[in-house]
Parts: structure tokens; C-alpha cells; sequence
């Protein structure tokens, strides 16, 4: 298979500078403001977006902080996991895929406001989409290892 290139559309602009320290969920900061900034050839896409109330940031996550390997140790399980059966930031391919809630869209400057975060400042944003519940929820799923994981607590971080 051959190399895919992809082009960043904008950047995070975020209060996060750490690896070591940055929420590992989004839902680990919602009281978390930042901002994206979208870059002009994109802005029209905008149009629209404001009506939702959430909405999924794809981003290349350019600075992980450890090293890849395919069984790494979740900071609440006391096991290694496959890297494809986790949310590792540390991936073959560095695609990084955030929840967060929409707070406002200027589409004419290309800046998107949200809040509950877990990039860092300067990330490169490769993607925005809607959250749209009765597309994208699914009660019932399972939650696979993380069910039993002996660290596991509503506020995972």
C-alpha cells in the first residue's frame, strides 16, 4: 500500500503544553476552553456547523509523549492491552479523534469555540464533524476490558 498524505485545515489552539499532563479524554477537562482555528481555504465548510451542539476534531497528534508499542499499559488497568483495543494516544498512525462541545463557529475569521478538551496548543486539526446522537450513540454498547479494569471510576483520567 502506498503512503497517504494528509493536509492539516487548521490548528488547536488550547491551555495544554504537556503531554505528560493533558487530559486523556475530553471528558476529563469539560470546563476546558479552546479555540480552533480554521485556515481560509476552509471556512466555508464552516457554514452550518453552529447549529450542533457537539462535534468529533480528527487531528494528527504530532507529540504523544511515549514511545509506540502494540501492548501498552492503560494508566488504570494493571494489564497491557493491544494498542488497537485502547485509546492510547500512541498509535501507528498518530490520528487523534476528540468529542467536544461546540460553543460558537465565526466562520468568517475561522475560529471554532469549544470546550472540554484533550489536545495540545498547536495541534494540527485534519477534520471536523458533527456529533449528530442518533447517528453516533449507541447505549447499548459494550465497553469491552475497560468494564473491569481495576482503576476504572466515573472520572477516569
Amino acid at each position: 500500500m502506498s503512503a497517504i498524505t494528509l493536509s492539516p485545515i487548521g490548528v488547536v489552539r488550547s491551555p495544554f503544553t504537556d503531554p505528560q499532563t493533558t487530559p486523556k479524554q475530553p471528558r476529563f477537562s469539560p470546563d476546558t476552553e479552546a479555540e480552533i482555528h480554521i485556515d481560509e481555504p476552509w471556512r466555508e465548510g464552516l457554514t452550518d456547523l453552529v447549529a450542533f451542539t457537539r462535534i468529533w476534531v480528527l487531528s494528527w497528534l504530532d507529540r504523544p509523549g511515549f514511545d509506540l508499542t502494540m501492548m501498552p499499559l492503560p494508566p488504570w488497568d494493571t494489564k497491557p492491552h493491544g494498542v488497537f483495543a485502547g485509546r492510547s494516544p500512541v498509535r501507528p498512525n498518530s490520528i487523534g479523534m476528540s468529542n467536544v462541545e461546540l460553543m460558537s463557529v465565526d466562520r468568517e475569521n475561522g475560529v471554532i469555540r469549544i470546550r472540554g478538551i484533550d489536545l495540545l496548543d498547536g495541534t494540527p486539526v485534519l477534520d471536523i464533524k458533527p456529533y449528530a446522537a442518533r447517528i453516533d450513540a449507541h447505549p447499548d454498547a459494550g465497553d469491552g476490558w475497560f468494564e473491569t479494569a481495576p482503576g476504572r471510576t466515573e472520572t477516569w483520567k
